[in-house]
């Protein structure tokens, strides 16, 4: 099914969280610390947390599958957010402990 109908501009927004893909220096590892902070930004609200993170597995699905066609590169370094969706489920329920987190991370 062609995804064609998908404004590019927000392909790119999600698939480089908020540009951040675009990092000259580890893109994928500030994406994960951004993930980290945002886990525990959510860590109250458990309905927001599997929201949020249903939105960067899935609709980063989409958006890298979508972000692929744009610049015709398979795997491009600057689609990140598996890593931020990676870091929220590997989070998910973890106590917060500095020995977890970093393990986790």
């Amino acid at each position: 099914m062609s995804m064609n109908w998908i404004n590019p501009f927000w392909v790119k927004f999600l698939a480089t969280f908020f540009y951040v893909g675009h990092f000259p220096i580890a893109p994928g590892s500030i994406a994960s610390l951004l993930g980290l902070g945002l886990a525990l930004l959510l860590r109250g609200n458990l309905i927001l947390y599997v929201v949020v993170t249903s939105i960067a597995l899935f609709g980063g699905v989409v958006a890298a599958d979508r972000m692929e066609a744009i610049v015709q590169k398979k795997d491009p370094s600057c689609v990140v957010i598996d890593d931020v969706g990676g870091c929220l489920l590997a989070f998910f329920m973890l106590p917060v402990e500095s020995s977890v987190m970093i393990t986790a991370f």
